[in-house]
């Protein structure tokens, strides 16, 4: 490896790793090029050795409290899991029991008779500037009853047992 490409390797190196090539670089020419004494040399591996140890306990560390933050979110993910859950559960309850409310109280009552119906008054209401120009007044005699029809309607009897 030339020394431009092993500086920019070097660049994105922790100052642990840095040190650590740093060393054996070090240690390389010594023993190679200056034929350095064994005693020296030994010297220095330890050192490397030390590094490499303070490197690899860092690294430890680091991906412990990576591990402790994935936990964390993990039963944070879990909690929610189950409230949505219970919540879900408590929904579908209360649907059931208006379902038998309406089968008891109202057996004739077809609800997807009503969400037809609604369905077809969406699909039939006017575009925005139509219903701009007819909400100011009704613009026929039908139109008319149909609003007395709906402000005289009453509540069913009975409606208020739906909690019970």
């Amino acid at each position: 490896m030339n020394n431009s490409s092993n500086t920019t390797t070097r660049n994105t190196l922790s100052p642990v790793e840095s040190a650590c090539h740093a060393l054996l670089d070090f240690i390389a020419r010594e023993v190679f090029e200056n034929k350095a004494p064994e005693e020296d040399v030994r010297e220095r591996c330890k050192v490397f050795t030390a590094l490499l140890n303070e490197g690899f306990k860092a690294l430890l560390d680091e991906a412990g409290l990576n591990l402790s933050n994935l936990r964390k979110q993990c039963e944070e993910l879990e909690s929610q899991i189950t409230r949505l859950d219970s919540q879900s559960n408590a929904i579908c309850r209360r649907g059931a029991q208006i379902e038998r409310f309406i089968g008891h109280h109202l057996p004739f009552f077809d609800l997807n008779k009503v969400f037809d119906t609604a369905s077809q008054s969406c699909e039939s209401a006017p575009s925005p500037a139509q219903s701009a120009v007819s909400s100011s007044q009704p613009s026929n005699l039908s139109e008319q009853g149909t609003s007395q029809r709906v402000s005289s309607v009453q509540p069913l009897q009975g409606a208020s047992d739906v909690d019970e």
